[in-house]
């Protein structure tokens, strides 16, 4: 909780300071883009994405709060990796992809929960160049694996090839 409320206050001054800078800032409250960053709010909300496309400011906090609330962070991929996307590992989850042989514009993600049990993500967020966020919805688990389908060209999946980008699971 209070690690939710400090990203909340994080975010809230760095709007402020951003609203001196030439980007337009849409008028909302923070507490409606931290519901939009924890999930909680119904999507999409059109003036807070509208305004995160307008502000790096605003993105960078909102990185933050998804950060800070994510059921998993993952760590930067390992940049020798030999695979195009490479997998990613917490000590609560694994994520790793592959290319369909069949299909090859598709990729397969798979994400495997070490704890089945466990409380399971529903949205796996990335975060690009410049904080751009890039979400998608997850199944539901089954033995505490997920499995989704990607297009090769998506952003999303050009994210997901930078071994810098911040991935998260919420």
């Amino acid at each position: 909780m209070l690690r939710t409320d400090f990203a909340a206050r994080a975010a809230a001054r760095e709007l402020v300071e951003s609203i001196g800078s030439p980007e337009p800032v849409t008028q909302f409250s923070m507490s409606r883009l931290f519901a939009h960053a924890t999930g909680a709010a119904g999507r999409p909300d059109r003036d807070v994405e509208a305004a995160l496309a307008a502000s790096p400011a605003l993105r960078a906090a909102y990185r933050r709060m998804v950060e800070a609330t994510a059921l998993v962070a993952f760590p930067r991929a390992a940049a020798a990796s030999d695979q195009p996307i490479p997998a990613r590992e917490t000590d609560t989850a694994r994520i790793s992809f592959k290319r369909s042989r069949q299909r090859p514009e598709l990729v397969y993600a798979v994400v495997e929960l070490k704890d089945p049990q466990a409380s399971p993500p529903t949205e796996m967020v990335v975060f690009g160049a410049e904080d751009v966020p890039h979400g998608v919805a997850l199944p539901a688990p089954d033995g505490g694996i997920m499995q989704l389908i990607l297009e090769w060209g998506s952003d999303t999946v050009e994210c997901l090839r930078d071994p810098n980008a911040t991935l998260i699971l919420r």
